[in-house]
């Protein structure tokens, strides 16, 4: 894990370093789900989500939670996931192992909220993107936590 200031000074190489690494993980995510119909779901969940995305993915993402492209890079591993995982979901809750992604969403909200509010950023702005954020989750049939969110920053206006 790298120090946000590092990871900002572009000239220091860490924060080259630490995109390549991000997008090959990314990249090693999607290969591993081309396997969704040759894999068993139980296997093939447990090696993406416990072993790629909770361990290595979100330790990115945290890395690097306040910069620009954090939300393109939540939405690029959520259109990642197969489809086939969320229509046997249970109600309003999410996989137990998309569960860290989900606390994952609801922190980066919370954070980008607060910290556009200081920096002065409209409102209007602001919440495009916690939205989107909301979408993220809603499309990951977390809708315990999306509804959460919507309502706590007053955003509506989702599909499923």
């Amino acid at each position: 894990m790298y120090y946000y200031r590092l990871l900002e000074n572009r000239s220091l190489g860490a924060s080259d370093f630490f995109q390549r690494q991000f997008w090959s993980s990314v990249k090693l995510l999607q290969n591993i789900l081309m396997w969704e119909s040759i894999i068993a779901e139980q296997p093939l969940q447990h090696m993406t989500l416990a072993s790629l995305v909770n361990r290595y993915l979100l330790m990115g993402l945290h890395t690097s939670m306040m910069m620009r492209d954090t939300l393109d890079k939540c939405k690029v591993i959520v259109s990642s996931y197969p489809k086939s995982w969320f229509k046997n979901s249970r109600g309003s809750t999410t996989l137990s192992l998309l569960k860290p992604f989900s606390t994952f969403l609801i922190k980066f909200a919370d954070t980008y909220h607060s910290q556009c509010a200081k920096r002065g950023i409209p409102e209007d702005e602001i919440k495009i993107v916690i939205k989107e954020i909301v979408q993220l989750l809603v499309t990951m049939e977390s809708l315990d936590d999306a509804v959460v969110i919507a309502k706590k920053y007053s955003v509506s206006g989702f599909k499923n």
